[in-house]
């Protein structure tokens, strides 16, 4: 089951604040912290509608950090919070709209990764430059790139054809 939740304004229902964590403020968050984090956990990457191409940003957490993904969702600015039952459970952070990639796109240019997913930032980061020139974006320049994209992760032929599980459907409002 899949659903989503916005960032806590501090006037949740009773039933809800109940079961959220203590929220940091993402004003007191280092930008540093945040690049490791994503670093570790966030994934740079894109879904095929048709013969459009979108991108995607997305990290996903235990429930046990759900504090950080309410976080990264406050800092950003961006994207949509996806509870997913997996057993334990776990919240998914997914950020798919062309202006608010641009906020990601910002973030790690001021404050660059640093390790191997740097170089997945970096074709994506094209991607995005294409999409933001052309909005129907150079086709065959878009596709090499998300050739090349998906060429970087051990799963990427899968979730090329598949999409985005955890943001295929709308979230709720």
């Amino acid at each position: 089951m899949v659903f989503t939740e916005n960032a806590p304004s501090g006037n949740n229902d009773k039933k809800e604040s109940s079961n959220l964590p203590p929220i940091l403020d993402h004003k007191s968050i280092s930008p540093e912290y945040i690049t490791g984090l994503c670093e570790g956990e966030a994934s740079f990457t894109y879904i095929r509608n048709g013969r459009h191409v979108n991108l995607r940003f997305g990290i996903k957490l235990p429930e046990t950090d759900k504090n950080l993904i309410f976080l990264l969702q406050g800092y950003f600015h961006a994207g949509n919070l996806y509870r997913i039952e997996d057993g334990g459970g776990s919240w998914y952070f997914c950020v798919t709209k062309l202006d608010e990639i641009g906020n990601i796109v910002q973030h790690f240019d001021k404050f660059p990764l640093l390790g191997r997913k740097s170089v997945a930032f970096q074709i994506w980061r094209q991607m995005y430059q294409l999409k933001v020139a052309d909005s129907t974006g150079n086709r065959e320049v878009l596709n090499g790139l998300a050739e090349r994209l998906s060429g970087l992760s051990r799963k990427g032929r899968r979730r090329q054809a598949n999409g985005c599980s955890y943001c295929r459907s709308k979230p709720k409002r």
